[in-house]
């Protein structure tokens, strides 16, 4: 096969060279029906700008999202009013009641809510907030000046407010604080990087973006089964533990949105989480103790190229160049290689080598969204159907050391995963007696 052509071959592949020594495992608008997206208009891209002015009277319906003292006076009986409050996701909403001048008895209300609710949905949803959604209301009416600071569980906060009487009305202090270990954010901003850390808790976490957005996951740890799980994992994740959910929707609450994906076992490293050679080359890597090698990277840090091929837009590996670079490394052992050829690999490197199928439907439709050109998903396609890999792999390798493994689903990468892991389990029994 050409080597422009196998660069192609974008499947599986992984090769294991079995430890030589001891092996080591690693467990690792003034009605009740608010629109979010018109709240995320042009005032608040003008807060977000800077303009906000320290203090400034409040409205009927608004968003803030900068510190300051805001004022609120009836101009009329207002009867369905709310301010929503956000501030950076590694903050909490600080409100402070400086003046309250309203009729309790009249009918009359000010309401503080721990999170933000929006056409009847809440944020933080009711199985990822610590408290009973009857204590995140504080009534201004039931707890007066007792309680005249309150403070958000995270990066979002709203009142609800009512006044009858022209000129009754408050004026609040809003303040942000510190939050070392944020746990359900709401994001500004379409754009950024964020990091969310839940340490040793039991607990639920969501982080929102009311944008339509592009995402990249680029490091997950998970924890492992211990206790209680305060929800149900996904079907695909099993029983394992931790695990992440992708979720899309209209609304504001996470328990009611469409699950889009979900992410069961860690991974270290840029690139699209999804099931495949890198996701598990690394992961049995982190189980074993073994080195994790990607001949792609290798070839990018070092730029061991020898030229480029303009029909297929990528560089050509320089294949002795890449052998002479890992020679060194393949002598002492204990080494996990992935790429997608094999036969420019000395025979003596390798004890096994693993070929991972992935069905062309699915192939099909995880290369295009990587942005594959017609000709180049047409030439995958067809390397995975002719098996142009595991010919390439028994036609270099003795047969025997040769296995085909099915990697479609989050299951298989687990079930892969552990019979690799017995394999070198038994191939280190059967050499240190």
């Amino acid at each position: 096969m050409p080597p422009n052509f196998k660069l192609q071959c974008h499947f599986i592949l992984i090769f294991l060279l079995a430890l030589r020594g001891e092996s080591r495992y690693l467990e690792l608008q003034e009605t009740a029906e608010y629109d979010p997206f018109l709240l995320f208009s042009t005032n608040l891209k003008r807060d977000l700008a800077g303009e906000q002015p320290y203090s400034r009277p409040l409205r009927c319906l608004d968003m803030l999202s900068l510190p300051g003292q805001f004022t609120f006076t009836a101009d009329r009986p207002q009867l369905h009013c709310a301010a929503f409050f956000i501030g950076e996701p590694e903050e909490f909403i600080s409100i402070h009641y400086d003046l309250v001048s309203i009729d309790c008895a009249g009918g009359d209300f000010l309401k503080v809510f721990d999170g933000w609710i929006l056409k009847g949905e809440k944020f933080p949803s009711s199985q990822d907030h610590p408290l009973p959604t009857t204590e995140r209301y504080i009534d201004f009416c039931e707890s007066g000046l007792s309680r005249r600071s309150i403070r958000s569980s995270q990066n979002v906060a709203m009142i609800f407010f009512r006044v009858h009487e022209p000129g009754n009305g408050f004026t609040l202090t809003i303040k942000t604080d510190p939050n070392l270990f944020p746990c359900n954010v709401i994001s500004q901003t379409p754009n950024g990087k964020f990091t969310l850390v839940v340490p040793h808790q039991h607990r639920n976490c969501s982080f929102s973006i009311i944008y339509p957005v592009v995402i990249k996951i680029s490091d997950l740890t998970l924890g492992h089964l211990h206790g209680v799980q305060l929800k149900k994992p996904p079907a695909g994740c099993g029983g394992i533990g931790d695990f992440v959910e992708l979720l899309g929707g209209s609304g504001l609450d996470p328990s009611k949105m469409m699950p889009l994906a979900d992410l069961c076992y860690p991974f270290h490293g840029a690139g699209t989480p999804g099931v495949g050679k890198t996701t598990l080359g690394k992961e049995l890597a982190s189980r074993s103790g073994l080195k994790y090698i990607n001949v792609g990277d290798l070839a990018r840090e070092g730029q061991l190229y020898n030229g480029y091929d303009e029909e297929y837009d990528c560089p050509i590996l320089d294949e002795d160049r890449v052998v002479d670079e890992l020679e060194n490394q393949m002598r002492e052992g204990g080494a996990i290689v992935d790429y997608h050829g094999c036969d420019f690999f000395p025979e003596r490197w390798f004890h096994i080598v693993f070929v991972l199928r992935t069905d062309n439907s699915i192939l099909y439709k995880r290369l295009e969204t990587r942005g594959y050109g017609e000709k180049k998903l047409k030439d995958n396609i067809q390397c995975e159907i002719f098996q142009v890999l595991y010919e390439e792999a028994i036609a270099s390798y003795k047969e025997e050391i040769v296995h085909q493994l099915t990697s479609n689903k989050p299951e298989e990468l687990e079930d892969n995963i552990n019979q690799i892991l017995k394999w070198i389990e038994q191939w280190i029994k059967d050499h240190n007696t």
